[in-house]
This record gives C-alpha cells, structure tokens and sequence, in this order.
C-alpha cells in the first residue's frame, strides 16, 4: 500500500510560481534601431531633398585651336520626396482586469503594463520586419494552388500564430480570402495551419488584414530595402522619380544565381556600389543561413590561439566591415548599406498616443479601455545607388 502520496494530499499542497513571465516569441529587431534618425523632419507633404540626376556633359571636351567653344548643358536637379507611414499597435483591457493583477502577489506581471510592453515589442518587431520589404507589406508568397486549413509556402519567417491576414493574387490587386487567423506556423515544412479552410493559388501572396486596402502605389507600410534598393522591379518609381527616366536612381541588384556565397560574389557587390555611386559600403546585413555560410568560407583560415574554436568569432567581419545578423533579413541574401544614405525619417518616432492627455481611452460602451502606439515614419534614401542587395544565395539546410 502506497500510504500518502502527492495524489493523496491534494488540496494541502501549495503551488510554487515563477516571478516572471517568460517570453518565448523571437522579438529581435534590428534594422530599425540601427539606422541613424535624419536630422529632417517631413513636414507638409513630406520630406523634398534635391538631388542632381545627370551633370552637364554637353558643354565641354577636347578642340582644335581657334575653334569654337562647344554648346554649353545643364545639370539636371529633381526632388525626391520622402513621405510618412502611420504604423499603430492597439491594446484593450477591462478596467476589472486591470484592478485585478495590479501588484506582485496578484500576477506575474502587472496587467496594463504587460500589455502596453509586449505591444511595443510587437509593433517594433514588426516595423522592423517592414524593413525589409517593398512597402506593400507581403508576409509570405503561396507554393502551389490548395485548398484547406494548412497551406504550404515558400517561406514562412513573417506568419506568426495569431496573425489576421488577408490572401491576394500575386499582383496584389484581386483579394481572395478576407480576415482569416493563423493557428500555427510549420517552420520546418513551410506551412501554416489557419483557423478556417481557405483557397489559394499559386504565387498568391499573404499581407496583414486590410493592409492593401486603399492603400497608394508604394503601400501603406514602410519603404524597406526591397524597394529602395531595387533595379524598377518592384518599384518603377522611387520617391517621385522615376527609375526608368533616371535609371541612376536603380539600387544594385546582384543575382547570385542559386550559388553558394563567395568572397568574390560579395567583393563584386562592393565595387558595383563603388563604380555606379562611388558608394562606400560600411554595413552588411544577412540572416543567419548566410552566416554559417560565411563561416564556411573563413573557418579553414582561421588561426586558433588554443583549443576554442569560436574564438574569434563573438563578431564577424569582411574586409573591415562588421557583418550583422537579422532574423528578419530575407533568406538568401546579403544587404550592403552605406549607412549615411539610409534614414529614418520621423515625424515622430514610437509613442503611446496621449493627445487627450491620457494614454487610456474609454471606449464608450463598457468598462473596456483602449490605448495604442503609433509611428509617423518612412524609411528613405537620398542615394540609393549606395546600396547593394546579393540575392538568389543558396540557404544552408535547416536555416528556416
């Protein structure tokens, strides 16, 4: 006979509680707290900076003696303009949820502050996602047409459980499922698992609720490296101006070709920034696939002091320029700033709104408070030749 037991006692045990709450999201972002803020501020209609476009070739060149001077040109000045994006991030708590787990004893943290922090964390993980993206705010393109509650992707690093998401035509124009909730992501098969049977096509794309809604030819979202740095691809226009009618305005695109990552693939990324825009790249930006890659490369090099093989290694650097690593960095590429030419333009940065004087608004109805951040920003760049992206890199296994 087993006598008393842990069974046995039941109700006299107590339980014994972590003082912390313990996140187990990934909720790094680093692009956007990176970058330097400009000291321009838009205002109006947005952010004019003139840049010059074409010099003047006409005027001048070699003659004979006593001949006359040629023609003279002219510079060509146009105006880039930089507009702001509204991002925002809402929270809502009952005002008895909020009396009940004020206090150390009552929760593991404290009910409004919780939910305030975790909003901010998810808004700049977000923003920071945005990032690198083209403005039109697409998470994830579908592989193949299915139909059902799980669908295959060809990459599914921006679909997190809980997301409402919308699913469009790959032009981002005809939307074929309306509001639909991701349960669960398959990172390792590429597959998302949504609430409700759903039909999509191939190429179809996958964007947050109501983001292509109404939304301007360059998105409701920030201007990420895909279209500043973009060859009139994704964006034919770029800050007013069109790339085709200045197509000095192209950022450099190199096409790896589905290869393994060189050290002369990333040397020619650098002297194509060099030669088009006498650009000088002082940050590369890579997911981590690419850095096992990158430590295929130099590992055999590496000299060791002693018997640790990561010494040495804490930071990464390539011909003198820190290397960084972002999860939200797109697969298969390296990213080559020149720092000075990317900014974020705010009109102002993250902030609880508190115009009423008061980050609590009543909603009206019931004893239910709102409060929300919000961001008056854009990303921009007055040289986009000054940047390069390598991109069709091969992805080491399990790099999802």
């Amino acid at each position: 006979m087993a006598g008393v037991t842990t069974s046995t006692l039941g109700s006299l045990l107590k339980r014994v509680y972590s003082r912390r709450l313990v996140q187990q999201q990934n909720k790094a972002a680093f692009l956007y707290k990176m970058l330097p803020k400009s000291i321009y501020t838009p205002k109006g209609t947005g952010f004019y900076a003139a840049v010059s476009v074409t010099g003047n070739q006409q005027g001048g060149g070699a003659i004979n003696e006593s001949e006359a001077l040629k023609t003279a040109g002219y510079e060509t000045v146009e105006q880039f303009v930089i507009t702001p994006k509204i991002n925002e991030w809402t929270i809502n708590i009952t005002g008895l949820a909020r009396a009940v787990s004020e206090g150390d004893e009552a929760s593991f943290a404290k009910g409004l502050v919780r939910q305030l922090d975790e909003a901010l964390e998810n808004m700049i993980k977000d923003v920071n996602r945005q990032c690198y993206g083209n403005g039109l705010g697409t998470l994830a393109v579908v592989n193949g047409t299915q139909t059902g509650t799980t669908i295959t992707f060809d990459d599914v690093i921006y679909l997190k459980p809980g997301m409402v998401v919308d699913t469009y035509d790959s032009t981002g124009t005809t939307r074929d499922e309306n509001s639909v909730t991701i349960s669960s992501v398959d990172r390792t098969n590429n597959q998302a698992t949504f609430s409700t049977s759903i039909s999509v096509t191939d190429n179809d794309i996958v964007v947050r609720e109501e983001t292509l809604v109404s939304a301007a030819s360059d998105g409701k979202e920030i201007a990420g490296t895909k279209r500043i740095i973009d060859d009139g691809t994704v964006a034919t226009s770029f800050q007013g101006l069109s790339r085709t009618t200045y197509p000095i305005l192209k950022g450099n695109i190199i096409a790896a070709g589905s290869v393994n990552l060189t050290n002369d693939l990333l040397q020619r990324a650098v002297d194509e920034v060099s030669i088009v825009g006498d650009g000088k790249i002082d940050m590369l930006i890579m997911r981590q696939g690419q850095r096992r890659k990158y430590l295929d490369l130099t590992t055999p090099d590496k000299r060791f002091l002693d018997d640790k093989l990561d010494r040495g290694y804490q930071y990464l650097y390539w011909n003198g320029m820190k290397m960084y690593i972002d999860v939200d960095c797109t697969k298969g590429e390296i990213i080559g700033l020149t720092q000075k030419y990317l900014e974020r333009f705010e009109v102002r940065g993250i902030h609880l709104a508190d115009d009423d004087g008061s980050i609590l608004k009543w909603n009206g109805t019931a004893d239910v408070f709102v409060a929300y951040y919000r961001l008056y920003a854009n990303l921009g760049s007055l040289k986009p030749n000054a940047h390069f992206r390598l991109t069709g890199l091969n992805e080491p296994t399990g790099s999802n």
